[in-house]
């Protein structure tokens, strides 16, 4: 997986403020919390789109405006090229509102150590290819949770909180999905409102 095997980070500084506004849910997909379980990905495609799907997702999220921040650090830590790979990925790529709520220092030390600022952005690449269908299936089936193998190393935690999709980090970090299920040949990219911090080693 080249660089961005190396798994878990610190980032402690970032703050709870990573959160915004969902769109594209559905309120249907409220179900009742309970403990988490794991889950492997998937084939369903049934709610992707026919567009970019002869593309790989390091090709296809270059192209994509909202999504300029991220890039910019992809191509920094030099995990486009991995995104390129064989795969299946499942890309939650935070949009550029995301970034503007990272502390200035905490920007500032991810962007002076390049392996940091890898294991950072690996934590939201999920291993597998997984729609939101596929979610928000995997929550339901859970009982309320589900956890995602990231390529980081590190698990990541999805559950349902009035109809809504909700992505939790470390410290407090959340996320929900802005736009869902872009096709790559690859695997499926989708754009979130924040930043997800990994699991802290001091």
């Amino acid at each position: 997986m080249g660089k961005i095997m190396h798994a878990v980070v610190a980032l402690g500084a970032f703050s709870v403020g990573l959160v915004g506004c969902a769109s594209g849910m559905s309120g249907n997909d409220t179900v009742s919390a309970s403990p988490a379980t794991t889950v492997t990905p998937s084939s369903s495609t049934a709610s992707l789109r026919s567009t970019n799907i002869n593309r790989t997702i390091g090709t296809d999220i270059i192209n994509n405006p909202n999504l300029i921040e991220f890039v910019t650090l992809l191509q920094k830590a030099n995990m486009v090229e991995t995104l390129n790979g064989a795969g299946p990925f499942t890309v939650l790529a935070p949009n550029n509102d995301a970034f503007t709520r990272v502390p200035s220092e905490t920007r500032a030390r991810m962007n002076s150590d390049n392996v940091l600022l890898a294991r950072a952005l690996s934590y939201h690449v999920l291993r597998g290819k997984y729609t939101r269908s596929d979610i928000v299936n995997a929550i339901r089936s859970g009982g309320g949770a589900a956890t995602f193998n990231t390529v980081n190393g590190a698990t990541l935690r999805a559950r349902m909180q009035s109809g809504i999709v909700v992505f939790e980090g470390n410290n407090n970090s959340i996320a929900y999905f802005q736009q869902v299920d872009v096709p790559s040949s690859n695997g499926v990219v989708h754009a979130i409102n924040g930043v997800l911090i990994p699991p802290s080693l001091g």
